[in-house]
């Protein structure tokens, strides 16, 4: 694959591994700090990692160069390495003209497009191992291209997700072998002290989930999760833990239906029941007071359908309720509709309302007209024809003798004619 094109150190190059003989765990970690800032100046990170190596990340191309020529610090001997992933990023492509070309010419052809290795993916079909179009690319950049230039060819690159590592000693996910601290165990029957390949057991049991298969076997469930974690640590470019954290949460746990799930309470974890909502409900708890056993008990509206209300009247509820609570409830439900008008009315509406109050008192402070008097006279004889008989006021003196004047000049007009 050409690994080891990848540990030369380039201007990309920002993560480093410094150990020693002994490891960084006794050493005061003050007097390393001013050892690398004597050294290579201000660095961006510094983090000792469970086998007692710095891991050391630079800030500029400058420290890269001086760190990885760093043989002591101070009195202790030391030797310094390019970190194995953090500094690169690995794709695929897919192209079948690239087929029949070698890893080792590929490296070559796409070495200025910061192509440090190349892997070509085989599958096996009758005990062989037949080459395939697709190739893994490793880049010596943490940034993943979108796509590379093979000659003429544009290669679109797709992110590469590998499969999950298990450890062949005692068969658990997330370390290799060489770094595990446990007991050997038996892959086929998950027994301890002896090896898979000296195993004749017949039971078939797997160490990570106990099911009835090899730990090796691809339809493990515990391998499938591992699968997904590092798929969505690749994608959404996070840490590990946090990608694991992520998939634990919207994977349903074991042994719990999606009923159960969904039943579950997302505060307190507790889960809903009939019984629970009966319980906690506040209707629950207040209890009615207990009647006297003279008086007649009416259900209540709720316990009722809702046809039996619509037909059924109460006739000892019409009894008692008296007539001016209705009004006064009347009442305030109208002037509580017209606060919500007036509240849900828009800024137009409320423009026309304030202008026809204006144009109502500004028609009652203008002078009187004659189509006023007029309409006055009017409403005049309309009031005296309705008025009372026994309240009509008598006449005056000045009305008698016009009478009487009338009446002398239409009884004197015949005898002269």
């Amino acid at each position: 694959m050409g690994l080891s094109d990848c540990t030369v150190v380039t201007a990309d190059t920002k993560f480093f591994i410094m150990s020693t003989a002994d490891t960084f765990h006794e050493i005061s970690p003050f007097l390393v700090h001013r050892l690398i800032l004597s050294f290579i100046g201000e660095v961006k990170n510094i983090k000792k990692l469970k086998s007692g190596d710095l891991l050391i990340e630079v800030s500029n191309p400058n420290q890269a160069k001086s760190l990885s020529r760093l043989t002591e610090l101070g009195d202790l001997k030391v030797s310094v390495s390019v970190h194995r992933n953090l500094n690169f990023s690995r794709g695929v492509i897919s192209e079948r003209g690239l087929k029949k070309h070698t890893e080792s010419e590929l490296i070559q052809e796409l070495s200025e497009q910061k192509v440090c290795a190349a892997r070509r993916i085989h599958i096996k079909r009758d005990g062989k191992l037949i080459p395939t179009q697709h190739v893994v690319l490793t880049f010596s950049t943490t940034e993943l291209p979108k796509s590379i230039k093979a000659g003429y060819l544009s290669c679109p690159v797709k992110p590469y997700i590998p499969n999950p590592v298990r450890c062949f000693k005692c068969q658990k996910f997330g370390h290799s072998q060489q770094a595990c601290k446990g007991s050997k165990i038996c892959a086929k029957c998950s027994v301890s002290g002896h090896d898979s390949s000296d195993c004749i057991s017949d039971e078939v049991k797997c160490r990570n989930c106990q099911g009835a298969h090899p730990a090796f076997s691809r339809s493990c469930p515990q391998w499938a999760l591992e699968k997904e974690i590092l798929t969505t640590k690749i994608r959404k470019n996070i840490s590990f833990a946090e990608a694991r954290r992520l998939v634990s949460e919207r994977s349903p746990k074991p042994g719990v239906t999606y009923s159960a799930a969904v039943k579950q309470c997302a505060y307190c974890g507790s889960h809903t029941t009939p019984q629970n909502i009966q319980k906690n409900s506040p209707r629950s708890n207040t209890q009615p007071a207990p009647a006297p056993p003279d008086s007649l008990q009416i259900p209540n509206k709720s316990s009722i359908p809702e046809k039996t209300l619509a037909t059924v009247s109460h006739p000892l509820k019409d009894k008692h309720t008296p007539k001016q609570k209705e009004t006064v409830k009347a009442t305030d439900n109208t002037d509580n509709v017209k606060k919500l008008q007036r509240l849900k009315e828009t800024k137009a509406a409320k423009r026309a309302r304030l202008a026809a109050l204006k144009k109502n008192k500004d028609l009652k402070n203008l002078p009187l007209t004659k189509g006023d008097f007029l309409k006055q006279s009017s409403k005049t004889t309309v009031e005296a024809q309705n008025v009372d008989p026994l309240l009509e006021i008598h006449p005056s003196d000045d009305d008698l003798m016009s009478t009487a004047s009338e009446t002398d000049v239409s009884s004197s007009s015949p005898k002269k004619s």
